[in-house]
């Protein structure tokens, strides 16, 4: 049987603690002003969160998700209670087919409001790894051109999505290093012979004797001739 709280609204907590779904649950466009409480909470079928508004999302490593089991398209949530292994759980059981990358936007928002710029950078990196998986997904709903496909694989491994952008620094030092070794080995670069051949090897110096009488240097034949 299907549990329904569609529409609903609740000025303070909705609180399900410790209960226990057998069939799906409806939350869609709910509005829960403080506290949706679903500690220990155990799921066994589909759950829609679809266009819910809540203020804090409570969670603890109690409650039970089917795999690919929640629809969290438009789902708002303003802060979050409970610890981040099961914030990346929630997230992770979204039912491919309705696919979202607003549940970790959210958790990015909310871990840098906190001041925690490692975990909001590591959900940045999950929602976009997510979002790769799941459109290389045959039950997935998004949908990349080739072009798409290829630019967000050259993101990941070249700057882990913006977020690890160290990972140039072994990128350029590799190169530098095959650089190096390329262009120093033996023979590889080798001086040019000389064979220069000057015009003016042998020629006399020119003089300058006064405005009337200069002696130009002839450089072929190695004759004077006065002006």
């Amino acid at each position: 049987m299907k549990a329904s709280f569609e529409f609903a609204y609740f000025g303070l907590n909705l609180v399900l603690k410790d209960a226990v779904f057998d069939g799906p649950v409806d939350f869609i466009m709910i509005r829960v002003e403080r506290y949706l409480r679903l500690e220990g909470a155990t799921f066994k079928d589909d759950i829609a969160l679809y266009g819910s508004t809540v203020g804090i999302l409570s969670l603890d490593e109690r409650v039970r998700f089917e795999s690919e089991s929640l629809n969290l398209r438009a789902f708002e949530f303003k802060s979050f209670d409970g610890k981040k292994d099961t914030a990346a759980a929630f997230v992770r059981a979204q039912d491919p087919a309705v696919f979202s990358r607003e549940p970790y936007l959210q958790l990015e928002n909310f871990y840098s409001s906190i001041g925690d710029e490692p975990e909001s950078k590591s959900a940045y990196y999950q929602g976009r790894k997510a979002f790769r998986d799941n459109a290389r997904s045959a039950q997935g709903a998004t949908e990349w051109s080739p072009w798409t496909n290829a630019g967000d694989l050259l993101l990941k491994y070249l700057t882990g999505y913006g977020v690890r952008t160290y990972r140039l620094l072994f990128y350029i030092g590799f190169f530098l290093l095959v650089g190096t070794y390329v262009f120093w080995q033996a023979d590889t670069v080798s001086p040019k012979s000389s064979s220069t051949s000057s015009a003016t090897l042998g020629a006399r110096p020119i003089e300058v004797r006064g405005c009337a009488d200069r002696r130009v240097a002839n450089v072929s034949t190695g004759d004077e001739e006065s002006i």
